[in-house]
């Protein structure tokens, strides 16, 4: 399989879902294994279950990033420091569409 056709990489308890422009296959695997064999700076692991193709980034916002029309989930991991999720909100929405970043709704904030 071609890397540049992977849209995502979803995992499903011990699978993964790897969804290409053509087919989604399935396969036994856990996620971070998966993560190790990507291309070294092609792939962003925005989730603990999604991994996605830097290059695919149709759209950002602070709760998923856009791929290929479907929402992928940017969760904040909580056990991490702060500068590297602010880093990795900068580093994706310098690599969208300006027109595609969407700021967080402010009727929404308590």
């Amino acid at each position: 399989m071609d890397t540049a056709d992977i849209h995502w990489i979803e995992s499903v308890k011990d699978y993964i879902r790897v969804v290409t422009k053509d087919k989604t296959y399935m396969t036994k695997q856990k996620i971070s294994v998966a993560e190790k064999l990507l291309p070294m700076g092609r792939f962003l692991r925005i989730h603990r279950s999604f991994i996605i193709p830097i290059d695919g980034v149709e759209g950002y916002n602070p709760n998923y990033v856009i791929i290929a029309g479907k929402k992928c989930p940017s969760a904040v991991i909580t056990n991490k420091p702060a500068r590297i999720i602010s880093h990795r909100e900068e580093w994706l929405a310098k690599r969208c569409n300006p027109s595609a970043v969407r700021p967080p709704n402010p009727a929404s904030a308590d």
